[in-house]
């Protein structure tokens, strides 16, 4: 007799249900897993749908504008544009302190000309106007809690040697502005 020796028919397999196998045979499949519930299916479903739903919201949401000198200046442009003081209001520091014209809210149509370079949290914009041809708007904007605001605004002459310039009482807020 070989050294193998096999096993009788009545001596059972390794594997109750098992048919016997020959001696030395080695199983090329493994066994089925057992088969996962339902309800784990549709939780991991419900939150992969969750997942994409945040991503695809966080990517075209983007950033805040306010972040940013330029977007602020962009938000305060498109108030004045639409004559939405309390949007204005609400771009502005400390809005008990600033006087906000009747003039203001019949702007017309209002874009940023140029926004100067953030520096120590200040930064200056330069807003024009349609229904004001000879007139700026020069907003000094500060940066408070990682959001930029409007501290003051500034009427300029277009051009500082218009016969405009003479009666405003402060030009030298104007000489420096972005863009002009």
């Amino acid at each position: 007799m070989s050294p193998k020796a096999s096993r009788s028919a009545d001596e059972p397999g390794d594997e109750p249900g098992q048919a016997d196998l020959p001696p030395g045979y080695v199983r090329m499949s493994r066994p089925k897993p057992a088969p996962v519930s339902w309800w784990w299916k549709s939780a991991g479903l419900v939150v992969l749908l969750a997942a994409a739903v945040i991503a695809i919201m966080f990517i075209v949401k983007g950033p805040d504008p306010r972040e940013s000198a330029r977007g602020t200046a962009k938000l305060v442009a498109e108030s004045l544009t639409d004559a939405d003081m309390s949007d204005f209001r609400s771009y502005v520091c400390d809005s008990g302190k600033l006087e906000i014209p009747d003039a203001w809210t019949q702007m017309g149509s209002t874009s940023v000309l140029d926004v100067s370079s953030e520096r120590d949290g200040v930064a200056t914009a330069t807003l024009t106007t349609t229904k004001r041809p000879d007139m700026d708007l020069v907003l000094l904007l500060h940066s408070k809690d990682e959001q930029w605001c409007v501290v003051v605004v500034t009427n300029c002459p277009r051009y500082l040697d218009a016969p405009s310039a003479s009666s405003l009482p402060d030009v030298k807020g104007c000489r420096g502005r972005p863009g002009r």
